[in-house]
């Protein structure tokens, strides 16, 4: 947290503060706070000096006017309403500059509480904003907007003394940088041509499946899948045709799985399923269903293209107890299944 005893004395000063603060807020509200940027803010001198220049309103009443609404971030004033024992139960615009209405989408009319024009806000909020105001302590930190449709960057601080109950808050839209965090960690863990779940993913729920079957005493069997056929598809007609493959594999393998069984794509033409409380009689019924699945025509540019699939099967514990030892199995009946029967050539018909 930062304090106003943080603050360098020559920042005090009205047209300083101004001047300064407005080269901050810029910089702090431009767009998603690096590390290095983050811990410079962390030192108190840089946001404090922009909050000096706002919850100080210098002489010169045009300049605040000015800073503040040509600010590319959101700014508003707010002060707390408490109930007879001294709790927060909402607060009140005081004021707001256009990003601030443009940013939140909400329309604020001075006077007007936060439960009148969002009632759906969120509560731990307006307990954030009752500690600033009590404790004059500033606080930065990310929140969900109402609806949960965008996120910002949230820096508040006390203007005055407590019994002022007013604190100044400073918000930067910052839902392009979450979605592009949300991607990053799906693209981490999820193949980008199919959707399905990659390797990484993959061996990370069958340890954990397995540390669940494991303390249930129930069963665990393992698919492991290799196309036949696909090289001739690709080969023929082409990687585009063979991408298209690749997706209608993916949706047909997850069509015929059960909720919660996991599909993923290893890479290449290979897949595997992870099927929790099943037995091998099971297991074997859903692979010869697998395998009339993906045996059905694809349509590939026009032409009917077919593949068929060789299917390895490891149980747990039967096959091994460890996830190493049921790919192992897995893999080693997959090809012995694929060497002891004619491979399947694809053929295409107009």
């Amino acid at each position: 947290m930062l304090g106003d005893r943080n603050v360098p004395s020559f920042l005090a000063g009205g047209a300083v503060a101004v001047a300064l603060g407005a080269l901050v807020l810029r910089l702090h509200l431009a767009g998603p706070p690096a590390p290095v940027l983050a811990d410079s803010f962390a030192g108190g001198w840089a946001l404090l000096a922009a909050g000096q220049a706002l919850r100080r309103k210098p002489t010169d009443d045009g300049a605040y006017r000015a800073l503040v609404h040509t600010l590319d971030g959101g700014f508003c004033i707010i002060q707390m309403i408490y109930d007879t024992r001294g709790e927060p139960i909402d607060y009140r615009f005081v004021e707001a500059n256009p990003a601030f209405e443009r940013q939140t989408g909400l329309d604020v009319k001075v006077g007007r509480t936060m439960r009148e024009v969002a009632p759906d806000h969120a509560a731990y909020c307006l307990d954030i904003f009752a500690e600033v105001a009590r404790t004059g302590e500033p606080i930065r930190f990310e929140s969900p907007g109402p609806g949960r449709q965008r996120h910002y960057d949230v820096f508040a601080y006390r203007i005055g003394e407590a019994d002022n109950r007013r604190v100044g808050i400073l918000i930067n839209d910052i839902t392009e940088r979450k979605t592009a965090e949300r991607e990053l960690v799906k693209s981490a863990r999820h193949d980008r041509l199919t959707g399905l779940p990659n390797r990484a993913m993959f061996e990370e729920h069958l340890a954990k499946a397995l540390a669940r079957t494991e303390r249930t005493g129930g069963e665990l069997v393992l698919l492991f899948l290799d196309l036949d056929g696909f090289k001739g598809v690709n080969d023929r007609h082409g990687h585009l045709a063979g991408d298209h493959l690749l997706k209608v594999v993916a949706n047909r393998l997850q069509e015929s799985v059960r909720t919660g069984d996991l599909v993923s794509r290893l890479g290449g033409d290979e897949f595997t399923i992870v099927l929790e409380n099943c037995s091998r009689r099971h297991a074997s019924a859903l692979a010869k269903k697998v395998v009339q699945h993906l045996e059905r025509p694809i349509d590939v540019g026009g032409t009917e293209a077919r593949i068929s699939a060789s299917i390895g099967i490891a149980t747990y514990p039967e096959c091994g107890a460890t996830a190493e030892a049921l790919i192992s199995q897995a893999d080693a009946a997959m090809y012995e299944m694929k060497r002891g029967r004619s491979s399947r050539p694809a053929r295409a018909a107009a």
